[in-house]
């Protein structure tokens, strides 16, 4: 469990004192999909590097599976706990090929090469990215180098992958693609996500949906619940997903539909009920 309690960060900006986060109580449970929204400079990156530990608490505090991040003995086993993927791939790339950039982690945790190499093959089945593994690094697609750093971060096993806009500067494809093997890696071998993104589609799949708003929660709960609140997202500076929209507009219109739908599918299935109904109230 990730547990933060009364968690604060203020930045110097000429005379004036900028804060960041402003008192954040959170707990993350193991196993869980939480997506976390917010404008831009609202604080979401600064609470992510806060679990990673590339920032301290200057007020409050971090506990991640019992360990505290103020300890600076255990900064490196958070780190190999809660494992961190950035939105630009080339910034993680330490080797130049794939399997030389995974084998990074498992190496400097001291691992013998049987190990190692169990890891690699753990990381590339999970991705299903076997056929990059002597790839050259620089000659791979973005969503392939995205893959790859998950890849890097899967080796050490975290029980936690934190994901900071991880796919911004990727295609819908490729942000697809990565969005389905995370959830895979949180169905299948229980890594819990916290994923931050300003696509309130890719939020949409998630279990929970944080907002943070000037440096505060502002919305806590699933993601039908926290989408059916559109002042609160307006207000935060955010849009609904795509499918939440149009069933609004339908329900503006007068068609009586049962719940906020998130996806597609969803919609589909809601619609052809509704139609065959009769339609309208």
């Amino acid at each position: 469990m990730i547990e933060i309690k009364e968690l604060k960060r203020q930045y110097r900006r000429d005379a004036d004192t900028l804060t960041v986060l402003d008192g954040i109580d959170l707990m993350i449970e193991k196993g869980s999909f939480t997506a976390v929204l917010g404008r831009n400079g609202c604080g979401k990156s600064t609470l992510a590097k806060h679990i990673n530990v590339i920032l301290r608490p200057q007020s409050g505090s971090v506990t991640v599976d019992g360990m505290d991040t103020r300890d600076e003995d255990l900064v490196y086993d958070i780190r190999e706990r809660a494992g961190m993927v950035f939105q630009d791939p080339d910034s993680q790339a330490v080797a130049s090929t794939v399997e030389d950039d995974i084998a990074f982690a498992p190496e400097n945790l001291g691992l013998d090469e049987d190990e190692t190499e169990r890891r690699i093959r753990f990381a590339l089945d999970a991705l299903k990215i076997d056929g990059l593994r002597r790839k050259t690094i620089s000659t791979l697609s973005g969503g392939q180098k995205q893959l790859a750093a998950i890849a890097g971060i899967l080796a050490m096993r975290p029980g936690y992958m934190i994901s900071d806009e991880s796919t911004s500067m990727l295609d819908p494809a490729s942000r697809k693609r990565i969005l389905d093997c995370v959830t895979k890696l949180r169905d299948e071998y229980g890594v819990s996500v916290i994923w931050i993104t300003h696509y309130m589609d890719e939020a949409a799949r998630a279990d929970r949906v944080l907002i943070i708003d000037k440096g505060k929660i502002a919305a806590d709960g699933s993601p039908e619940t926290v989408f059916s609140d559109t002042e609160l997202i307006e207000r935060c500076g955010l849009e609904l997903p795509q499918c939440a929209r149009l069933c609004l507009m339908l329900k503006k219109a007068g068609y009586d539909l049962p719940r906020l739908a998130l996806n597609a599918r969803d919609l589909a299935e809601m619609t052809a009920v509704m139609l065959g109904m009769g339609g309208r109230k």
